[in-house]
């Protein structure tokens, strides 16, 4: 089945650790552009995070797909301590095709994607036609800034026309 992953960061070394959760998560069928937009709710005074939106394929179940969201982020510093707080890795399952879950551990499709343009903006560049299902009418929003596009054949995120992704935030 494929699935549909938000990926954001806003501690430590946010590309560092996307760019890491990608090589975990296998490789993807598309990777989206990495943007970064200010915190949504949560403590102020935080950093910008990067957000990103990633396709696979998956054979598995989506709570073992789950589970290993949680190891990654985990293995990344993860601590789950506020909500909307500040975080070294951030995964989220967007939607998985075909398929509709509404459990205490996982809803499926997300469901507060279609709020935040820090996921439509992303995943429109992955599947612009599954973005439009959550209501995204194409129009980046002035908050959500492109910062580099994704280069498939080394795996990262390359920054291009002088924009740089080497912030305070990103720890490099």
């Amino acid at each position: 089945m494929k699935v549909f992953l938000g990926l954001g960061a806003n501690l430590n070394r946010p590309q560092h650790q996307m760019e890491g959760a990608l090589v975990r998560l296998g490789a993807p069928r598309a990777v989206s552009s990495l943007y970064r937009t200010a915190p949504v709710g949560g403590p102020s005074g935080q950093p910008d995070y990067f957000n990103a939106a990633i396709a696979l394929l998956w054979d598995r179940s989506p709570f073992t797909l789950l589970r290993l969201i949680h190891d990654i982020e985990a293995d990344f510093g993860r601590k789950r301590s506020v909500r909307f707080g500040p975080r070294t890795l951030d995964i989220d399952i967007l939607a998985i095709s075909g398929l509709s879950i509404d459990s205490r551990e996982l809803q499926v499709p997300h469901p507060r994607a279609r709020e935040r343009a820090f996921v439509l903006v992303p995943l429109a560049d992955v599947d612009a036609k599954l973005a439009a299902t959550f209501g995204y009418d194409g129009h980046c929003p002035a908050e959500v800034v492109k910062t580099a596009p994704f280069d498939a054949s080394n795996g990262t995120w390359i920054a291009d026309n002088g924009a740089s992704t080497s912030t305070g935030a990103m720890g490099e």
